[in-house]
This record gives structure tokens, C-alpha cells and sequence, in this order.
């Protein structure tokens, strides 16, 4: 009996030092902030038109395609217009950083014409860069409306011998070859850090890069 008791005892001290080995490097293997964090870098890397409409202000019921436009009602959308902003954030940390919101102001030929927000909770590992795709829906009519709310933007498009309607089928029909500036201006992104402390970053961009 007395074998068979001291093989026992081996056997648990042997299990006690092997569960010990697991503990220390589920430990070791937790990336905590040495530090306080820098704030990640976000750039407009590109924009894609995700979708498009031809332009039309009355508003449309069963719109399919110019083949199926629908009909004419006193309800229903105006053209739609619809944008990717896509995004490049690097992590400069030697640790991971969680983003957790993003907001911009999208502007056609710096008229603001947009205000994404988005709630993307993804995780951007130590030194490493991850894309965001954030999907834009404008209506033709309510760009227009936005046009007309305030003296600068009214008064500009005055100045520039063109009325509101005018210049929003501008971009409407042009927008497919990207021929005009399409601009992200007052960008802000919130992280967090596996400690659960925030970091903010600003960003602004403008696509295409303008010709050097």
C-alpha cells in the first residue's frame, strides 16, 4: 500500500505544478498599458459610391431603375445617393485598443452634406491596422433642404450663379467619375483600453488626394 501511496502523492504534486504553469502564462499573456496610450491614427484612405439613383427631387414609389422608375406620389423618397467612407486606424501601442465610436461631417466641394456616426466596436491589435467601412445614405431632397438652411451656404451657391437643386444634380451625375473634392472634416474616434481608460483621436481627410 505504501507504493501506491507515495505514486499518488507524486502524481498530485505533478498536476498542483502543471495547473501553477497554466495560471502564470494565461497571466504572462494578458498585453496590459505600460503607459499612458497614444491616440490611434484614422485616415480616409478612399471613397466608393455604394449606390446611386438618377436623379429625380418628386418623390418616387417602386423605384426600381431608369427601365422601372415607378410612379409619381405624394409620398415616397427622391433619389438616393449612397457613399462608403472607407478608413484606415493604426495602433501606434504596444497594446490592443478598442474602438468604440466614430463620428464625421461629410461635405461635396466643402457644402456639409452629412453626418455619419457609427458604433463599431472592434478591436485593433498593438502596432497593427485595421479598415472601417462606414455606409452613408443621403436623399436628393433632403441634400437640397440642407443647402438652403443657413446664410453661408445660400449665399455662396448665389454667388456662384446656381441654385441649390442645381448643384446637388451636379453631384448626383458627376459623383461616378469623382470629379469634385468629397471631404471628411471634424472627425473624432473614441477607444478604449483593456483598462478601460478612453483615448480620442481627430481626423480629417479628403478624397480623391488632391494633385501634389
Amino acid at each position: 500500500m505504501r507504493p501506491i501511496k507515495v505514486l499518488g502523492i507524486v502524481a498530485l504534486l505533478a498536476m498542483g505544478a502543471f495547473l501553477s504553469g497554466c495560471e502564470t502564462m494565461e497571466v504572462a499573456g494578458t498585453a496590459q498599458p505600460a503607459g499612458p496610450a497614444k491616440p490611434p491614427v484614422v485616415q480616409l484612405d478612399r471613397v466608393e459610391i455604394n449606390h446611386i439613383q438618377p436623379f429625380f427631387i418628386a418623390p418616387r414609389i417602386d423605384f426600381k431603375d431608369c427601365n422601372n422608375p415607378g410612379k409619381v406620389g405624394g409620398y415616397g423618397y427622391t433619389s438616393t445617393l449612397s457613399l462608403a467612407y472607407v478608413f484606415k486606424i493604426q495602433n501606434p501601442n504596444p497594446f490592443p485598443v478598442m474602438l468604440d465610436e466614430l463620428t464625421f461631417t461629410a461635405a461635396f466641394e466643402d457644402f456639409d452634406v452629412n453626418m455619419p456616426t457609427v458604433y463599431e466596436d472592434q478591436w485593433i491589435p498593438p502596432g497593427k491596422t485595421n479598415e472601417l467601412r462606414v455606409v452613408a445614405v443621403q436623399e436628393a431632397q433632403a441634400t437640397i433642404a440642407s443647402l438652403s438652411v443657413g446664410g453661408m451656404a445660400a449665399e455662396r451657391i448665389k454667388k456662384m450663379g446656381t441654385k441649390q437643386a442645381d448643384l446637388v444634380k451636379k453631384w448626383w451625375d458627376t459623383i461616378g467619375d469623382m470629379a469634385f473634392p468629397i471631404q471628411v472634416k471634424n472627425g473624432v474616434a473614441v477607444f478604449q483600453t483593456p483598462d478601460g481608460k478612453t483615448v480620442q483621436s481627430t481626423f480629417q481627410g479628403v478624397f480623391p488626394p488632391p494633385k501634389k
